[in-house]
């Protein structure tokens, strides 16, 4: 039908491909930025049961109860991670706002894209909810180990 329908899309044809390359950078970002999290996770969870076991087995040892000594290895890595989570937010919203001026001055684009800050909070708040769960079932799973060297 050349020259015979006439359409006007505002422009979109012209931006098609910066906005699919957009989309997989965005892709790849969040896909390394999680891997990288569920690395670094994995290795608190064979890590941390090594350093704390010796000292649930101390506090067993010295009458704490079960809770207690679960709750005192999941405190300091809960805060840690809640630390964390909040020294990503701070640098992640700047950062990606950031990212994506480069972005658009690399493509030449006139299209202007920002960074959902709501949506950056319920992924980081999501991955807190996750790490925090994760943290609670290894120092349980680390205080029972400690106690049953003893029992």
């Amino acid at each position: 039908l050349g020259g015979t329908v006439t359409y006007y899309d505002q422009g979109y044809s012209n931006i098609v491909e910066s906005l699919d390359g957009y989309t997989r950078v965005s892709r790849t970002v969040l896909c390394v930025g999680l891997a990288l999290w569920a690395v670094i996770l994995a290795a608190y969870c064979v890590l941390l049961p090594m350093q704390e076991s010796k000292i649930a087995l101390r506090m067993w040892t010295l009458g704490a109860k079960r809770r207690d000594i679960a709750g005192q290895i999941w405190t300091p890595s809960a805060l840690m991670a809640a630390a964390g989570t909040v020294i990503a937010l701070a640098v992640s919203i700047p950062g990606m706002s950031w990212a994506t001026d480069k972005i658009q001055a690399l493509t030449g684009s006139d299209l202007t894209l920002t960074v959902s800050t709501g949506q950056t909070v319920a992924l980081c708040a999501g991955a807190l909810a996750i790490a925090l769960a994760v943290i609670a079932l290894v120092s349980v799973s680390t205080a029972q180990r400690g106690i049953r060297r003893i029992e």
